[in-house]
């Protein structure tokens, strides 16, 4: 019996070494990790799907970019896009100011998730899409092509796209209430911006929280990794920078560009996060333990 129970245990561990070695690379991501995303935003889209025009879009600010690269807390490179054969870009969506207030550094800015609008769901949506392809000139992308409140021509309805994460903004970076801002509690903020004007093109930092909601990838980045303020916890843990999308700062429009013409806000910056083995993997590992665990205790026995 013993040797049925150890090759049981080789079995699974060599069956996790197989999955390993044949899953895509983005799947087999485990651990603490870095995402270095770059982006561009915009102050709104005067595009009109629907029924909707700009005056009900309800939002402050949408964009579009890229994963550059995942990293591990380390700095090891753990993916790179065009590794195995996937690209990831995101659409960042539904955010709408909840208070912008003056600050010796510029302005202090409280965003939450739009309401009122078309598709507005008082959320603030980070969606993350797979795709067999990269996508050319992201930095240069007309705010026009977006064709719903949660869609973009030529990336959410890219042929092969499919989302892989679906992430919700969720309160927790805000700890105090302004109490200049009669009526509002600032810690009810989903996304935190610091900016030295209130407008586009400027130069700043945010931050946030995030939940995995959706995606073919929940699973695997649903860790709640990150403690928040009443015993709950987030799955990323999101800093960035801003500033101008001009060549002279690193992006890619030239510097007399018009809002209708590309997007004026350039982020980047890692985003952290905890991923877990996928299902598969824990399943056949956990194997391999009980496996290994019995031949201990029969081993005692003797």
């Amino acid at each position: 019996m013993k040797m049925h129970i150890k090759a049981l245990a080789v079995a699974a561990m060599t069956a996790v070494a197989s999955l390993a070695a044949t899953a895509a690379p983005l799947d087999t991501l485990a651990g603490p990790l870095n995402w270095k995303v770059q982006g561009t935003t915009s102050e709104y889209s005067p595009v009109q799907y629907g029924a909707n025009t700009p005056t009900t879009i309800k939002e402050s600010t949408w964009g579009i970019g890229e994963v550059t690269t995942i990293v591990n807390s380390n700095g090891d490179a753990a993916w790179a896009s065009g590794l195995g054969g996937d690209y990831l870009y995101f659409m960042l969506y539904g955010m709408a100011d909840l208070s912008v207030v003056p600050v010796v550094s510029g302005f202090n800015i409280y965003n939450v998730g739009c309401t009122g609008g078309l598709g507005c769901d008082g959320k603030i949506h980070l969606d993350i899409y797979r795709m067999s392809s990269p996508i050319s000139g992201i930095l240069l992308k007309d705010p026009d092509d977006r064709t719903a409140f949660n869609a973009f021509n030529g990336l959410t309805n890219a042929a092969g796209a499919s989302l892989y994460l679906g992430l919700e903004l969720v309160p927790g970076k805000v700890a105090v209430d302004d109490l200049s801002t009669v009526g509002i509690d600032e810690r009810d903020a989903t996304l935190f911006q610091n900016a030295n004007a209130n407008t586009l093109p400027t130069t700043g930092a945010g931050t946030f929280f995030a939940d995995a909601t959706s995606g073919s990838a929940k699973a695997q980045w649903n860790s709640n990794g990150f403690a928040l303020p009443g015993g709950l916890f987030a799955d990323f843990d999101g800093n960035f920078t801003l500033k101008p999308n001009f060549a002279a700062s690193g992006g890619a429009c030239p510097t007399n560009s018009l809002p209708d013409q590309c997007f004026l806000g350039l982020i980047n910056d890692p985003v952290q996060s905890n991923a877990i083995p996928e299902p598969g993997s824990l399943a056949l590992f956990g194997l391999a333990l009980a496996a290994f665990g019995v031949i201990r205790r029969r081993d005692n026995k003797k």
